[in-house]
């Protein structure tokens, strides 16, 4: 269960209680015992859970942005988000990095234009060379997956075709 709670803390937004998780567990477990779980996983990981991610940066950059644009922006940097850190080289770049990426592939996507980011401030922290190269693999990362997934797609749509013709036969 307290494997499952830090699994959750990867969607930052949406982690469950640990009232409630507590009491999904089969044994008897408090919300000290799990936390003390959570702890002892992290720890026997050496996993700093106490770092600055993507999703940190963004809404920090969004709240500079005025609502309209942010509220357009929201759906798709959040994607952009979770899966640049399915890749590790992507996410290795860094909160900044991921965070400024992807913004500009939601624009993209959404169809807007470059300067509606103006909210973003320049630094030296960010090298532009960095952001425009996890553009360049977040972009093959996304469209590598959206390929599989459509010929998943449409062997799934094959398969249903000759079941149907099959069943027709019959």
């Amino acid at each position: 269960v307290a494997v499952f709670l830090i699994a959750c803390k990867f969607r930052e937004w949406s982690s469950p209680r640990l009232l409630d998780l507590a009491e999904l567990n089969p044994q008897p477990c408090t919300t000290a015992h799990l936390r003390e779980a959570e702890n002892f996983i992290l720890q026997q990981l050496k996993w700093d859970v106490d770092v600055l991610t993507a999703t940190d940066v963004l809404a920090l950059l969004l709240s500079f942005a005025p609502k309209e644009v942010a509220t357009v922006l929201r759906g798709a940097t959040d994607k952009y988000i979770e899966v640049g850190y399915c890749s590790r080289k992507v996410s290795a770049f860094g909160a900044g990095v991921l965070a400024i990426t992807a913004l500009r592939m939601a624009c993209d996507e959404l169809g807007l234009d470059a300067a509606v980011l103006d909210f973003v401030p320049d630094t030296r922290a960010i090298s532009p060379a960095h952001v425009q190269e996890c553009l360049v693999l977040l972009g093959s990362y996304v469209a590598l997956h959206a390929m599989a997934a459509q010929n998943m797609a449409a062997r799934e749509d094959v398969s249903e075709q000759v079941l149907s013709g099959a069943m027709l036969a019959t």
